[in-house]
């Protein structure tokens, strides 16, 4: 009763001051609800009630589980309820808007660190408050409070730590007002490049339709220190939600930019690949040949002496997969075209198209999965050449258990298909 009491006086006293003439940080909506205000007028999320404080955990432990060490820093070794309560003290005991010392502001600035390295639910609402008041404190003209672009995107990684869902769009809003921000002081383009980009990995991290197409319009308007491993990102998101139309729609674009000299973004090896496995996993024979066609311009870069984009064993692994999906007797020959290429490509120098025992595997499975007359003796020719490469020396290709599955496995289907129509006739 006693501690339920302490609690609501200094809620009272907080809400006094937060009520005061002279403060234009914060407004009060309710005896339970504390809303900050920037300095644009906007109003935020209601700081954490008492209530909320004792729900906050002092664990330590990834969404999904798994446990996180934090990194060195302030308040490292600090539980979130401890954080919770220097965070409410700095907050009422700062004074009025403007008059926050030196000292304040740079423990401002280390509590914000710390709630950004926070797996908890908490983590963003508090970062984001202490942002915003230092904000206003620059707005009253208070020198002493610096809040720097490096504040504003460990406000952003706090959000997409606590809400791996949904964080992406409190940080994208916080990049909106950073924007707003950087028009009244002055910042450094390659500090607001490192922010879009907090917030592309956010976005790509939540894996969503409505997520990925903020990161194509954050890619589009981020218009300095943009590179290719952004593009692969949103990319990869695409391709993982089997939007192929997104991915060649936006590796197209990574092309017309390369042709236009921004070689920061040209297409590499990776990109060329997402694009590959996207168009693999669509099973229409039109998204196969197009996968196909985007090899070939991989081979002919190679040739032409562009190695950073020259095909390697997943390239060809993801065509093989996608005739996989497909067993007919065009895929067989398909598969063991593209193991020649491998081996083709090898001898030409690409060390990384060298063919293993995972692509010589896929290879086998296409066949016995293609019922074709000659898939026996298709099989053994494969196998045969898997043992005699690795007598002579070559690592990675000794048949496995897998190989001898698939073969066994075929014959016993091809006996049980001869056995048959013998009975019939």
């Amino acid at each position: 009763m006693r501690l339920r009491y302490g609690i609501h006086s200094s809620y009272i006293l907080l809400l006094w001051y937060l009520n005061s003439a002279e403060t234009h940080a914060f407004a009060s909506l309710s005896p339970h609800v504390v809303v900050a205000s920037n300095f644009l007028g906007e109003q935020q999320d209601p700081l954490p009630s008492s209530k909320q404080k004792h729900n906050i955990r002092p664990s330590r432990r990834k969404p999904g589980g798994g446990t996180h060490n934090l990194k060195p820093g302030a308040y490292h070794d600090s539980t979130e309820e401890e954080l919770y309560t220097k965070t409410m003290d700095l907050l009422q005991n700062c004074g009025e808007v403007g008059e926050m010392t030196a000292g304040q502001a740079h423990e401002g600035g280390k509590l914000l660190i710390a709630w950004s390295k926070r797996y908890v639910l908490q983590s963003g609402e508090m970062s984001e408050l202490l942002l915003r008041k230092l904000v206003s404190e620059k707005a009253a003209g208070n020198q002493k409070a610096k809040p720097g672009v490096n504040l504003f995107n460990s406000c952003m990684n706090a959000w997409i730590k606590c809400d791996p869902q949904n964080g992406y769009q409190k940080a994208f809003e916080l990049l909106e007002y950073l924007n707003e921000y950087s028009k009244t002081v002055t910042t450094k383009q390659p500090q607001l490049a490192k922010c879009y980009a907090t917030v592309i990995a956010g976005c790509c991290s939540a894996k969503t339709k409505r997520s990925a197409d903020v990161a194509c319009e954050l890619l589009e308007k981020m218009d300095i220190d943009r590179q290719v491993k952004h593009y692969n990102a949103v990319l990869n998101t695409y391709a993982s939600l089997y939007d192929h139309k997104s991915v060649l729609r936006i590796f197209q674009q990574m092309k017309e930019l390369r042709d236009a000299d921004e070689n920061s973004v040209a297409p590499n090896r990776t990109t060329f690949n997402i694009v590959i496995k996207a168009l693999s996993g669509c099973k229409k024979m039109k998204c196969v040949r197009k996968a196909e066609d985007i090899l070939t311009e991989m081979e002919n870069a190679y040739f032409d002496g562009n190695r950073c984009i020259s095909p390697d064993k997943i390239s060809y692994t993801s065509i093989l997969a996608a005739w996989a999906q497909i067993c007919n007797k065009q895929a067989v020959e398909k598969a063991e075209m593209i193991l020649e290429r491998m081996h083709i490509m090898y001898s030409k120098g690409n060390r990384h198209a060298k063919p293993d025992a995972v692509t010589y595997n896929t290879v086998l499975n296409i066949i016995a999965n293609s019922r074709a007359f000659d898939a026996g003796a298709r099989s053994l020719k494969i196998l045969s050449s898997m043992e005699q490469l690795h007598e002579l020396g070559a690592n990675g290709v000794k048949p496995t258990l897998v190989s001898y599955n698939a073969v066994r496995t075929m014959w016993s289907r091809l006996s049980r298909r001869h056995d048959c129509n013998m009975d019939h006739n």
